[in-house]
């Protein structure tokens, strides 16, 4: 079953009808002057104009029970000067204190302790002049007392009040605290879930790609062995580079897969200092400069010599994965173009390859953090599928942009911006 409040828009409704009634009822059941009727019925017809605007325009609560308890302040303020010279003054004027300090607490409880202040203040004014005035003698005599009661009556309900105040502000309190407490659970449950998805990434990458890598060394092993018992020596060389491609490939595996793991957890330490790429670029080309040979592919480059504040290693790392997959797709005899160009506000350094190209489709997907496409190359060179991601984690935490153009059997060009610092800073 629902609980009613008074704030609710039915009790509201429910008091100003009872208003609209008391109004009536108190002209015919009750003896008064002719003023005081004609008081009523403008309190009664306000009263209904502010029900039916309540009614129908619906607005907040605090204002509908403002409106009845302005117009009630009106009414017992005014209507005992009505009655001063009626016999029953005395009893009239009781009845009336007695309505104020049943419903004006209430309403200022529910509406806002000023306006209770406000009213209480006004109405022991009220009864100081209503005694100076009527001079009425059971008033005179019990003056004191009254005082004296509605000045308790008025501390209580102020202690009341200010019981509230404090309650509510401790509940406040303790709801921005739960807020607080809520919006850092929040933030560490996605923490963890970035951890945990960080966790899965590597076990897959690892449980996919090293053991392909692990199992051709072993595979490998075994034939150089074997072709070692027999004397090829030629046999045991070549698989002897084999081995040595696998291992590097592996090794650079294991960097980016520690280079990552450091970006997703936040330990990677980005300094920004003044590079040279040219000399980057020789000793990132140093680094592949096996698999460059084997498939006997031309490096060229063309505005390279210049200056770029990046962290160096996050440099060499993009530098790395760029022209490694670069190698992978151009086919033997290919050509790599590396190129740069530098404004006021940025560098931009691109790499492009003569190799099998890139489907539209999968363009937007090969930088997702949370996709891994990992595509034989041309010479079933096998890949980490997280090179790129990697890519784009280093730049973006260098505030630049990472894109690629690229044509099916034409192929691609990727490129990278770096913001051009005024001065070198850390991150």
């Amino acid at each position: 079953m629902a609980k009613l409040s008074i704030k609710d828009p039915r009790i509201v409704s429910v008091i100003g009808l009872i208003g609209l009634i008391g109004y009536i009822t108190d002209a015919l059941l009750f003896p008064v002057s002719y003023e005081l009727a004609l008081m009523n019925i403008a309190c009664s017809f306000f009263t209904s104009l502010a029900l039916i605007f309540h009614l129908v325009k619906k607005p907040k609560i605090e204002f509908s029970l403002s409106l009845f308890a302005l117009i009630l302040l009106v009414n017992l303020l005014v209507a005992p000067f009505f009655q001063i010279s009626e016999p029953d003054f005395s009893s009239f004027y009781i009845r009336n204190t007695l309505f104020f300090w049943v419903i004006m607490p209430l309403l200022g409880l529910t509406i806002h302790k000023n306006m209770f202040i406000i009213s209480a203040v006004l109405y022991l004014v009220q009864f100081g002049v209503i005694l100076l005035v009527s001079k009425n003698p059971f008033l005179l005599n019990s003056s004191t007392t009254i005082f004296l009661v509605l000045i308790g009556y008025l501390y209580i309900i102020l202690f009341l009040l200010r019981m509230l105040e404090e309650a509510a502000q401790k509940t406040e309190k303790l709801i921005n605290e739960l807020r607080e407490n809520n919006t850092e659970l929040i933030n560490k449950r996605e923490e963890l879930s970035s951890l945990v998805k960080t966790k899965d990434k590597l076990f897959s990458v690892l449980a996919h790609d090293l053991q392909s890598p692990f199992m051709g060394i072993s595979g490998l092993s075994e034939m150089i062995r074997k072709n070692a018992e027999m004397g090829n020596t030629d046999q045991v060389i070549e698989y002897s580079k084999m081995i040595a491609d696998t291992t590097k490939r592996t090794s650079t595996l294991f960097s980016n897969l520690l280079d990552w793991a450091a970006s997703q957890t936040g330990e990677l330490e980005m300094k920004h200092t003044i590079n040279n790429l040219d000399e980057c670029l020789d000793e990132t080309i140093a680094l592949l400069q096996d698999h460059q040979q084997r498939k006997n592919i031309t490096i060229q480059r063309k505005n390279t010599d210049i200056k770029i504040t990046a962290d160096p290693n996050g440099l060499k790392t993009v530098l790395r994965n760029l022209i490694s997959n670069a190698l992978k797709f151009t086919p033997h005899d290919g050509i790599i173009k590396i190129s740069a160009e530098k404004n006021r506000d940025e560098a931009v350094v691109s790499i492009s390859d003569s190799g099998v190209g890139i489907k539209k489709h999968l363009i937007p997907k090969i930088f997702k953090m949370d996709t891994y496409i990992s595509t034989e190359g041309t010479d079933d060179e096998h890949g980490t599928g997280i090179g790129l991601s990697l890519c784009k984690e280093m730049i973006v935490r260098h505030d630049g942009r990472i894109w690629a153009e690229s044509e099916p059997g034409q192929g691609s060009t990727f490129h990278f911006s770096l913001p051009v610092l005024n001065s070198v800073q850390k991150d």
